[in-house]
């Protein structure tokens, strides 16, 4: 990778996208520093964690709208009109429908939808050696700022997803604990929280 002019566009390039969706310095801190890396494969990675992120927030939603429109219907079948009798499970239609409704789950759903398509469009555009690194980072960059407040613990994830896509070390993952992954959709977590194997090995030594 080229020392001088280069590197320190790759620097700021992804500090700028990964500030921007909500990854602050906790990506931007891995990609930096994986050294063989070029700026363009820096960006893809950056592109990649972004459409894994949403692709993921888009399933949750999706799951979610699915599984209460699923007890709205069957509630108003004949198969549980029995069940309607019981003042608790009447309860719990009408919660889930409004919770639906309220919360717009299946909105929630087609914006990251729309979101992970718009990336790939950009990944698609990078595949060609002559398209300009700038004008890639400008599309991504209003892809970003069109993003919903950012869930860290699903981009983390997703940066160790788009990271092992291009086989980098173990050292500049995130450790993720179990709960951060159980509970990656319902509590935002702060970017600071996530350290790399990298810089826990640091700390221990």
């Amino acid at each position: 990778m080229q020392r001088d002019q280069s590197e320190a566009d790759s620097t700021a390039a992804t500090t700028a996208t990964a500030a921007s969706s909500g990854a602050e310095t906790t990506a931007t801190r891995a990609a930096t520093s994986v050294g063989p890396l070029s700026a363009r494969d820096e960006f893809v990675i950056d592109c990649l964690r972004n459409a894994r992120y949403h692709e993921d927030r888009e399933r949750f939603f999706a799951t979610i709208h699915k599984i209460a429109m699923f007890i709205v219907v069957m509630s108003g079948t004949a198969t549980f009109a029995w069940a309607k009798q019981a003042a608790l499970f009447a309860g719990f239609v009408t919660l889930a429908g409004a919770l639906d409704l309220v919360l717009d789950i299946s909105g929630k759903a087609r914006l990251h939808a729309a979101l992970r398509r718009r990336i790939y469009d950009v990944l698609a555009q990078a595949e060609d050696p002559e398209k300009k690194l700038e004008i890639l980072r400008e599309q991504a960059v209003r892809i970003y700022a069109d993003e919903p407040p950012c869930m860290h613990a699903a981009n983390i994830i997703a940066f160790n997803g788009a990271m092992e896509a291009f086989h980098r070390p173990k050292e500049y993952l995130y450790k993720v604990e179990w709960y951060h992954r159980w509970l990656r959709h319902i509590w935002p977590y702060d970017a600071q929280s996530f350290k790399t194997f990298g810089e826990i090995g640091s700390v221990k030594s």
